[in-house]
């Protein structure tokens, strides 16, 4: 920070042990680069997650741990707190966060990656908004709220409506040494794809893998990139390789790759297919440009800020067959269509090299965090009555659930009889 001053910095969250989760790399690479520049950075989580030791050793950084219960004490002396909210019932970290800012007299920061007034904007079917329950009920004792975006700040702000909080807006960076890590291979007869098969997440588009299956892609591999390894999106999978062997189409699972394995298959690959049809960010279409590999993606709004020259590649929303059609007309033509780093274009590659590295971002991260150190603090102290509204909010919610259990229930019951 500006003052030179060494700040001790606590992250809270939740982490998978095992897995990818945007929000939780996000905040690791935040840390990791807060770490870079000096800082104290520690973790309150629940795990270690399993993409920390290769992070930490491609940044040239680390962090301190404490995996402990959220109930527990406050775990590390911070003048920052950085909460990193998720879509769980689970309020713990939320007052984790919260009685750590206030044992400490910290300033406290949350991390948003979406709002649901943005995702009902793009999409056609309206979000749950209970999701975001614990997100509205912490504002109060919220100082700075972070997004991703201009574009997701404006969302943020019309959303929470808080008039003390500062809304700021960084873009993250990429993991460029992983990517230089990896060699410029023979662009090979292969389409990488970046979706999700299982949960709550329909909007990232994995259905859209069904339009691919035809003649065209014969002699080709599909190769699934996924965070997550579980038994229901394998037996989907599954379900897909069967259908593309019709077509001598080889569908491949690489789930839970490392970060130099991912780059190293979207640098050899002659296209990445990124079909979602919302995002507050999306890392696949610029991790994939940096790569060298189009991306062919939906032309969602959010696009025209983070990778500026994009919009040739983009497919009209929802438009499945467009997407698999630009696909073909990039990858089935000549070798120049899909090999992206052309004498013409260097300036633009290298502009948005500079714009996703860790120290630019390191340096935004760092200037913002001053400004909220000096700033006047208009948030209450954490009292009762946030523990109250909260645990409120969740027992409300875990009723609704079982009642629209036990009536499912019964209404099964009844028509066996």
């Amino acid at each position: 920070m500006p003052t030179n001053k060494k700040k001790a910095i606590l992250f809270v969250s939740r982490m998978p042990e095992k897995g990818f989760s945007g929000g939780r790399y996000l905040a690791l690479l935040s840390g990791l680069a807060l770490s870079r520049k000096g800082h104290d950075v520690s973790f309150h989580a629940n795990h270690i997650p399993s993409f920390y030791d290769e992070l930490a050793q491609q940044c040239g950084a680390l962090v301190t741990w404490h995996i402990a219960s959220f109930d527990a004490k406050p775990v590390s002396k911070a003048d920052i707190v950085i909460l990193i909210p998720d879509y769980t019932d689970n309020i713990d970290p939320y007052l984790a966060a919260y009685r750590a800012a206030e044992k400490w007299q910290a300033k406290t920061v949350m991390f948003c990656f979406e709002t649901p007034n943005f995702m009902s904007a793009t999409l056609t079917t309206q979000p749950t908004y209970e999701n975001w329950q614990h997100w509205h009920s912490s504002i109060p004792f919220t100082d700075l709220i972070v997004t991703c975006t201009a574009l997701g700040r404006q969302y943020a702000q019309d959303y929470f409506n808080a008039e003390h909080v500062m809304f700021r807006d960084i873009k993250p960076c990429i993991n460029a040494a992983a990517l230089a890590q990896t060699n410029d291979t023979p662009k090979n007869k292969r389409l990488v794809f970046v979706t999700r098969f299982a949960g709550h997440a329909a909007h990232k588009g994995a259905q859209e893998i069904e339009n691919f299956l035809n003649e065209k892609w014969a002699g080709y591999e599909f190769a699934l990139i996924r965070g997550t390894d579980n038994a229901s999106a394998n037996k989907r999978i599954r379900e897909i390789q069967e259908k593309a062997k019709a077509f001598s189409i080889n569908v491949t699972n690489y789930a839970l790759l490392s970060e130099y394995e991912k780059f190293g298959l979207i640098k050899a690959s002659r296209a990445t297919i990124f079909p979602s049809k919302f995002e507050g960010f999306g890392y696949p279409p610029i991790e994939s440009f940096l790569a060298n590999t189009p991306v062919i993606h939906y032309d969602l709004p959010i696009y025209r800020e983070t990778l500026p020259i994009a919009e040739p590649l983009a497919a009209p929303l929802g438009d499945a067959a467009a997407l698999e059609a630009l696909a073909a007309k990039i990858c089935l033509g000549s070798e120049a269509a899909y090999r992206l780093r052309l004498p013409e274009n260097d300036s633009a590659f290298d502009a948005l090299k500079n714009n996703y590295s860790i120290d630019a971002y390191s340096n935004q991260l760092e200037t913002m965090l001053e400004e909220l150190i000096v700033s006047d603090s208009r948030r209450p102290a954490l009292n009762v009555e946030f523990k109250a509204s909260s645990r409120q909010s969740f027992f409300r919610h875990q009723t609704d659930r079982l009642g629209k259990l036990a009536h499912s229930l019964g209404r099964f019951l009844s028509q066996k009889r």
